[in-house]
């Protein structure tokens, strides 16, 4: 079962908007993968009982979205945890497009509209032909009691001028009141029906649901259904209205919406806020005596069927009112949204998906880590110490290595340049005839010793004074003793080769003399 989970949601009620639609590749429930609108963003203006109006520029449906003491507010921060209470701003993402179903195109047929006298009912027909909407329909059937009536009430100039008059085909039903057939619904793929309770006798209304889903089943090509219940105040049979809203979900590869408000008044769009709650709930029940726009329920029936995550709901829309709108979560929620110009379907859009749902779950989230930060238990506490000893422990031993490293760099330096000048005095005095990198491997140990006792002089570290013993004393006195040998036998060797080579020079010489003698 398809049913909505439990969701309270508000947003405020707005004028009517354009815009630049796209359609979805996929029919899927949820959120699709995140893309920006590049749009700048209009003032926006008060309604007139002070709340924000929506804003009501151009803007587009997303085709690929899959549907946000000082130690203890840098913990937070670290954490990415805030108070949205706080900071609206912060919690409140940048405007972003929304996805769009994409088989909202061909045929749609609009039923249970233009039969009162007093109105035209052309609104409902001038959203879905709207150009920067998302609908792209070719043909839009109005399905009335009264086919003659019908046509003098649409035929207006605004019709023509907007080309309403083009897609419209006006069809009479067999009966006044009467739903269309599975022969009328033929070659139709997106069905818009609006059903008004009788108050004495508010099952006929649940009746139609399940007749309306007969008919959808018999006639196989509608893809899509949004009905607008009006007056269901009067229904409180919760039993019976979920079975209606299963034989809805059970239709085969059909997607559907239930839009259920009070009773209709002309309030303009935008003078209201409201909270949507589940159809066939408790929460969801309208009270006796309350109204509803009648431009909202229109705005809000059609952007569900726009709305990819309008699919498989039924909501109940109620108006806010009183201490109701001053008190709400929902009012404070709407007009963060309106001021950061999120337009009317992508603030439908973010209540239906997140909502004050997902904005009580932020405030819980950073109200238990404060009280966790605050108030820490035993366990988190030692876990805390030892995590922290663990870190000094490594930064220890880190830093401990980094000087060891500088230090045996340095050493090494200070020993080459030790040795370099012991290869000068050597050579300066005749002890040595070899080259220096010959002469710096006889003496490394010994150069690295004086430099490490530069090292520590330099940087006042204590030499430690081993008391060697009798053995060690020798071993050392064997070693130096080898060393020296070894350097004089090199430089005699050394020496005799040179002589060598120096005698073969001159009786070279020598030769050379007696030739020139013959």
């Amino acid at each position: 079962m398809k049913i909505s989970s439990p969701l309270c949601v508000t947003a405020f009620v707005g004028t009517s908007a354009a815009f630049t639609f796209s359609s979805v590749s996929t029919r899927k429930f949820g959120i699709n993968e995140r893309t920006h609108i590049a749009a700048s963003q209009s003032s926006l203006g008060m309604a007139l009982t002070g709340f924000l109006e929506p804003d009501t520029r151009d803007w587009m449906y997303d085709t690929k979205r899959d549907d946000r003491g000082s130690g203890t507010i840098r913990e937070m921060e670290r954490a990415n945890v805030f108070n949205p209470e706080d900071d609206l701003e912060r919690y409140i993402d940048t405007p972003e497009s929304v996805a769009a179903r994409h088989n909202i195109d061909g045929t749609v047929l609009v039923s249970g509209w233009v039969n009162s006298k007093e109105r035209s009912d052309q609104t409902v027909f001038d959203m879905l032909n709207d150009e920067e909407s998302p609908f792209k329909f070719s043909k839009i059937i109005a399905f009335v009691d009264d086919e003659k009536f019908a046509k003098k009430r649409l035929l207006s100039r605004s019709a023509r001028y907007s080309g309403l008059l083009d897609k419209l085909d006006v069809q009479g039903a067999a009966t006044p009141g009467s739903l269309p057939t599975a022969e009328a619904l033929e070659g139709v793929t997106s069905w818009v029906a609006n059903i008004e309770v009788d108050s004495e006798n508010p099952g006929a209304a649940l009746q139609t649901l399940k007749d309306i889903a007969a008919v959808a089943t018999e006639a196989t090509c509608v893809e899509n259904v949004s009905v607008l219940i009006s007056g269901a105040s009067a229904i409180n049979d919760l039993t019976a209205a979920v079975d209606a809203i299963k034989s809805l979900d059970a239709v085969q590869d059909m997607a559907f919406t239930v839009v259920a408000v009070g009773d209709i008044d002309e309030k303009d769009e935008g003078s209201r806020p409201y909270c949507v709650e589940d159809f066939g709930t408790a929460e969801g029940v309208i009270a006796v005596g309350a109204t509803f726009s009648r431009a909202e329920s229109l705005r809000v029936v059609t952007e569900c069927l726009a709305l990819e995550s309008g699919i498989d709901k039924a909501l109940t829309f109620k108006e806010m009112t009183g201490e109701e709108i001053s008190n709400s979560t929902s009012s404070t929620l709407i007009k963060g949204l309106r001021q950061a110009g999120y337009t009317r379907p992508q603030e439908i859009n973010h209540m239906l998906v997140a909502g004050v749902k997902n904005f009580t779950k932020t405030v819980d989230a950073y109200n238990k880590m404060l009280n966790d930060i605050e108030n820490p238990s035993e366990e988190k506490v030692a876990a805390a110490k030892e995590a922290a000893e663990a870190e000094a422990k490594r930064e220890h031993i880190e830093l401990t290595a980094r000087k060891l490293k500088e230090r045996e760099d340095e050493t090494k330096e200070m020993a080459m340049e030790w040795a370099q000048r012991e290869y000068f005095k050597n050579c300066m005095s005749g002890d040595v005839v070899g080259t220096e990198e010959q002469f710096r491997e006889i003496v490394w140990d010994q150069a690295m010793e004086e430099a490490d006792k530069k090292f520590r002089i330099m940087n006042r570290i204590e030499v430690e004074v081993v008391e060697l013993t009798e053995s060690e004393k020798r071993t050392k006195k064997i070693e130096e003793a080898s060393a020296l040998r070894a350097r004089k036998n090199l430089s005699s060797n050394l020496k005799v080769f040179m002589d060598d080579d120096d005698d073969d020079g001159d009786d070279d010489d020598d030769l050379d003399d007696d030739d020139d003698d013959e």
